[in-house]
């Protein structure tokens, strides 16, 4: 198989409006919006996309038809994630999770997206050494 990009569907109730935090927060970029569809593109990530349909449009797939996206995460690699939970802060997004170092070599937040997923924003770091050392295989 040789892909050529990768992608992710949020099934939801309002693709439109909850296309919103990605455009307005996290800089996606509509390339196709319909009152049922709209797909988004972030500049740093071409070949990639992230869609939201109308999970009762005959698109959907039958066995999810009618039924929102749940227990979904997406993640966001950043260089700065402080700054980004600051900035986003300042923007009126509420954290779910605050900002935390983990010792497996990340710093992170969690912020709710749409039909009840997460976005979550990460930076890598240097893992804690002693973590390491626990945990390496």
């Amino acid at each position: 198989m040789n892909v050529s990009g990768f992608g992710t569907v949020i099934l939801t109730n309002a693709p439109v409006r909850d296309a919103e935090i990605f455009i307005r927060h996290l800089g996606f970029v509509p390339v196709a919006q319909l009152d049922w569809f709209v797909s988004l593109q972030h500049p740093a990530l071409p070949g990639q996309f992230l869609d939201l349909l109308d999970a009762a449009h005959p698109s959907a797939p039958e066995t999810q038809r009618g039924r929102e996206a749940d227990a979904m995460m997406i993640a966001l690699m950043v260089e700065d994630a402080a700054a980004e939970a600051d900035r986003l802060q300042a923007g009126g997004v509420t954290l779910i999770k605050p900002l935390t170092d983990e010792p497996w070599g990340q710093r992170r937040f969690q912020m709710a997206g749409p039909a009840g997923t997460v976005i979550e924003i990460v930076q890598r770091i240097a893992p804690d050494p002693d973590w390491l050392l626990a945990n390496m295989l």
